[in-house]
This record gives C-alpha cells, structure tokens and sequence, in this order.
C-alpha cells in the first residue's frame, strides 16, 4: 500500500513507538522513568532527527505540504523536544497542559491555524497531528 512508504505514515510510526515505550514508563518512579527513557527512547529520538534531517537537507524531495511542515516544525523544536530525555519528571508531551488551557484559547489562531498547539517543551504530538491526512 502507498501510504506504508508515505513520509507521514513513516513519522507517525517513529513516534508511535516512543509513545509505545514512554506509556510502559509512565508508572515508574522519576529515576527509573529517566533511566528507561535513556535504555530505550533516546536512540527512538535520535534516528527520528537523524532521518527527519536527511529528509529536509534535500537527500529525499519532499512536498512543500503539511508532512514538510510538520517535519520542519520537528526540526526546529529539536532542543525543545528532547527535554523529556534528561528528566524523569518532564512529560514526553504537554497534552495535559493543552487540555487545562484548550477553553481559554479556542478560537484563538495558533500555529497552522489550530487552537491549542505549541504550548509546551514537547509538541511531537502535534506534528503526528498534523500528518495523519497527508500523504507526501
């Protein structure tokens, strides 16, 4: 099937997985969240980057769409995205914080015109959002 050897598809299956083994964490104590999170997650994180980079440095061509956007944001997010890595304490996303927030701001135009978004140190989340329609 096509959408398998998408770009989307292939982010959204990296990232699955990080969520994957980040929910087995989410019932350990601070050090050992922090000590799977650096067994099992950081090298998930590192050939994320490693190939979100290849794509974007023009070694793939890629479409000026929403799965380019959201690799680019990725990308540009990177310091930000990888704070989870050196902290037990620090969730993998600020879902919950979007969640306490949302009521407040709907309405408001945020990244990509979507209410909510970009309000934390870890918006993975948000780029698997943002390519699950897009087939580049």
């Amino acid at each position: 099937m096509v959408l398998h050897r998408s770009t989307a598809f292939q982010a959204l299956t990296r990232i699955a997985e990080i969520y994957k083994l980040e929910e087995a964490l989410k019932d350990l104590s601070l050090e050992e969240r922090l000590k799977g999170r650096q067994k099992n997650i950081r090298s998930l994180i590192e050939e994320y980057f490693a190939w979100a980079n290849a794509l974007m440095s023009g070694t793939t061509v890629l479409s000026k769409g929403k799965t380019s956007q959201g690799l680019n944001y990725s990308i540009n997010q990177e310091k930000y995205l990888r704070l989870f890595l050196d902290d037990g304490e620090v969730p993998v996303d600020n879902s919950a914080v979007e969640r306490a927030i949302c009521p407040f701001c709907i309405g408001k135009i945020g990244v990509w015109s979507t209410p909510c978004v970009g309000l934390g140190p870890v918006d993975i989340l948000f780029f698997a959002e943002t390519t699950k329609a897009d087939k580049s």
